[in-house]
């Protein structure tokens, strides 16, 4: 539907918004493509591209900096604050809405009193900022605030970083049961397209959510 905004936390971070049946050309750093299509109908949307989310863990991993990343939520939550540490894991350039092939990563801000949580908080933050930046780019395109975001991915098993989420972009994020709802939604779409489901609203309901967090 027009105005449901989408993000999916994998390797990166993919951001997409309805925005109807007509394309809007973005002023803010965006990119214009096509939502959907069904039958006659095409939706196009708004998308913004986080260029590392996952893949900053896999790199953490690679350098040692962790070991179990089932630990990552559990040893940020021994610290009540990122402690001024900032990750900005901008490895092979910075994405939307900044377009720079030459930005490179950053790990700032650690001092004699950085503990081990500081870093593990600042990693789950990153992503959380990035998408920050794209739904303000977004709020800029459409003129108004986006208060619920629904996201699926990997990333979003962890309730700290979906928590972080809804404070940085003050908005309910909605996360359904199905972890995978990208490919749950090219399945529905070839089920309409053969008559497998008369309309969209019988394959609504289907998608179930597990959980929700508010700002």
């Amino acid at each position: 539907m027009p105005g449901e905004v989408k993000t999916t936390y994998g390797t990166g971070c993919f951001i997409l918004t309805n925005v109807g049946p007509k394309p809007v050309q973005s002023t803010a750093g965006l990119l214009s493509t096509v939502c959907y299509k069904i039958g006659d109908e095409t939706q196009y949307a708004l998308e913004g591209a986080v260029e590392v989310a996952g893949a900053a863990i896999s790199w953490a991993k690679s350098v040692g900096l962790i070991t179990d990343t089932s630990l990552i939520e559990q040893e940020a939550l021994n610290v009540a604050d990122c402690g001024d540490v900032y990750f900005v894991p901008a490895f092979q350039g910075i994405f939307s809405p900044y377009w720079r092939d030459d930005a490179r990563g950053l790990l700032i801000g650690m001092n004699m009193n950085t503990k081990r949580g500081h870093l593990m908080r600042a990693l789950l933050e990153a992503p959380c900022f990035r998408t920050a930046e794209v739904i303000n780019a977004m709020e800029k395109d459409l003129h108004a605030h986006i208060g619920k975001m629904s996201v699926d991915g990997g990333m979003t098993v962890n309730d700290l970083l979906m928590q972080t989420q809804a404070n940085f972009i003050n908005a309910q994020i909605e996360r359904k049961a199905e972890k995978e709802i990208t490919a749950v939604g090219a399945a529905i779409a070839a089920g309409l397209s053969v008559g497998f489901w008369k309309e969209l609203d019988d394959v609504r309901a289907r998608i179930q959510v597990e959980a929700v967090f508010s700002p």
